[in-house]
């Protein structure tokens, strides 16, 4: 593993950016395990913009979700909701969001469906990239 210490947050976006980018211009298919939250929105708004200008490229990305809140999807709190603000793109891909609005216990179980439906568990493995 690779530590890199950049100097503000606007330096640690273009780095994260161009490695990823980077990785998924080699790959053949690429599974990418994102987070929520305003962090890292300025991220997904350039991958967003990234996509578009390269769909054959995009086509082999896949996303899933690490985090997410038991709210609806228009919620301002929901992660997936507010990626597909900053990143509507994501539309056009292969991508496993977290189930809400169930009872809690059925959720994990919802969830690894939706990740074995979109590749991301394999042989009863989880799949990610990065």
């Amino acid at each position: 593993m690779t530590i890199c210490k950049v100097k503000n947050p606007e330096d640690g976006i273009e780095f994260a950016y161009h490695f990823l980018i980077d990785q998924l211009e080699k790959a053949e298919k690429f599974f990418l395990c994102i987070s929520g939250g305003k962090t890292p929105e300025e991220l997904y708004s350039k991958l967003n913009d990234f996509c578009y200008a390269n769909p054959s490229t995009a086509s082999k990305l896949s996303i899933c979700w690490a985090d997410e809140r038991n709210v609806p999807y228009q919620s301002l709190r929901s992660n997936y909701g507010n990626t597909k603000t900053v990143f509507p793109y994501l539309l056009n891909l292969m991508h496993a969001p977290i189930s809400t609005g169930n009872e809690l216990c059925v959720l994990p179980q919802l969830y690894e469906e939706e990740l074995r439906k979109t590749g991301f568990i394999l042989d009863n493995s989880f799949v990610a990239d990065l």
